[in-house]
């Protein structure tokens, strides 16, 4: 069954789950998630994390949301656990694009030491109006957060959200520095939590980029590893700024309020 955290039904499978699987998760050390915007590349690194044999990271359960409606360890770890199973299973097909890696460790662990959830806007959102939840995270789950802070071009971001969300240009941009907002915030506070790269930079060099994100959650970046996630990471990113309705004082604006935030130094529009 498809789960929700509004589901009683959800509730009750978890919980029975989490008793009959506690011992799956005795070894963990390191629980992960993600914060960024819409599109810019979490799906990839998530899988890429996930195809290492130390690693279980879930496609967008939201563990967040699971929290805030009173769920304990044994149940969002089950759940976790459940969802990449079920997307594995489905072929980790995301909008569009196939995210198999060549080795086995997609959908099986050998000795689980990190576990995740690829969630990256919707954290955001969440911390935004619970900053608290972080905290609550780290002690429900008897774990230390690490949190990967994904960057991509904010102008082919808000091109996708202004796409994919119906918005106007302006209120796509509204949305992308109001999470950004979050995002700056939660880095000044919690440095020593957050890892921060951009898609960029991670596509130009995947195998530096990936064994960084290794090191950042405490697994061995393994060679043979970071050679077959190299070789399904694409060539570039999608250039989404193309074709929107720019104008010259939306692009000045964008501009601009990039300018507070020393992470987004350098981008430009590329159209």
């Amino acid at each position: 069954m498809r789960h929700s955290s509004a589901n009683p039904l959800s509730y009750l499978w978890s919980w029975l789950g989490g008793r009959r699987n506690a011992a799956s998760f005795a070894g963990l050390r390191v629980y992960l998630m993600f914060i960024g915007q819409p599109r810019s590349g979490t799906t990839l690194l998530g899988s890429l994390l996930n195809a290492h044999r130390h690693v279980l990271v879930a496609q967008e359960l939201n563990v967040l949301k699971y929290l805030r409606r009173g769920y304990r360890r044994a149940q969002i770890l089950w759940l976790l656990g459940e969802n990449e199973r079920r997307f594995s299973s489905q072929g980790r097909s995301w909008t569009g694009y196939d995210y198999r890696v060549a080795t086995r460790w997609q959908g099986a662990v050998e000795d689980l030491h990190v576990i995740g959830d690829k969630k990256a806007s919707k954290s955001s959102e969440e911390l935004a109006r619970r900053p608290e939840l972080l905290d609550r995270l780290a002690a429900e789950l008897s774990l230390p957060v690490k949190v990967i802070h994904v960057l991509r071009n904010p102008f082919n971001v808000i091109a996708t959200i202004h796409r994919r969300s119906r918005v106007s240009l302006e209120r796509a941009a509204e949305l992308f520095f109001a999470r950004t907002e979050t995002n700056w915030r939660l880095m000044q506070q919690r440095s020593d939590q957050i890892h921060t790269l951009r898609l960029e930079d991670f596509i130009d060099a995947p195998q530096a980029g990936l064994a960084g994100l290794c090191a950042f959650i405490g697994v061995e970046p393994e060679p043979e590893y970071l050679q077959r996630c190299s070789a399904v990471v694409f060539r570039s990113p999608s250039q989404s700024a193309h074709g929107a309705p720019w104008t010259p004082a939306t692009l000045d604006s964008i501009t601009a309020r990039a300018q507070a935030y020393p992470f987004l130094a350098g981008y430009r529009c590329p159209v």
